[in-house]
């Protein structure tokens, strides 16, 4: 074994070292060519929801309900149990955090329908109106997506998928925000759901 082989061994984190559990107290600050606020940890009120899911269909009427009953009574934390649950977009509020316990599994549903209304995005950094992403947010604060558990996105040969083959964005940026529109509703396609936030 070369000696550059060992020195890369021993800098390599093992999985006991890694995780939210192993993050240090305080941020690093950000060295960055334009102006950056000083990063912090978001922090939630002691108020915890669980989730009541729906073990045969989807479960985004729970999420939904359980996040915005939170968000309006001021934050804190939304806890889905262990089970493996579908659902389709959730939409995050303003100091609410999302916790995902050991052993739950967000399973995101191939629908277009369940991705509705069109929302917000961007696709190759174009501002579109489209079905958004799996968790989105809008101009929320103080959000945060905790736990242990596990985030399934749409397999390839869904529905979404299917309708967004071969799309292109080329163009689309000539029109006005508000008509680029894809919701897969009057002829038009749509994007399939991304990381979208602003």
């Amino acid at each position: 074994m070369s000696l550059t082989s060992i020195i890369c061994a021993a800098a390599l984190l093992t999985a006991g070292q890694i995780g939210p559990k192993n993050m240090p107290e305080s941020i690093e600050p950000v060295t960055a060519p334009f102006p950056m606020p000083e990063l912090s940890r978001p922090q939630f009120r002691a108020d915890t929801a669980l989730v009541e899911m729906n073990s045969g269909g989807l479960s985004t009427a729970s999420i939904q309900t359980a996040i915005d009953s939170m968000g309006r009574r001021g934050g804190g934390t939304v806890v889905i149990p262990a089970g493996v649950w579908t659902t389709g977009r959730i939409t995050l509020k303003s100091n609410v955090e999302l916790h995902l316990s050991d052993g739950a599994e967000l399973r995101f549903s191939g629908y277009i329908n369940d991705y509705l209304p069109a929302v917000f995005t961007r696709d190759e950094g174009v501002e579109v109106y489209s079905l958004g992403a799996c968790i989105y947010a809008d101009g929320q604060e103080n959000i945060a997506l905790t736990g242990r558990g596990k985030i399934t996105g749409p397999t390839t040969d869904c529905e979404i998928f299917t309708r967004n083959e071969g799309m292109m964005i080329d163009g689309v940026e000539k029109k006005p925000l508000a008509e680029r529109v894809f919701d897969d509703k009057a002829g038009r396609a749509c994007f399939c759901p991304r990381r979208s936030r602003r």
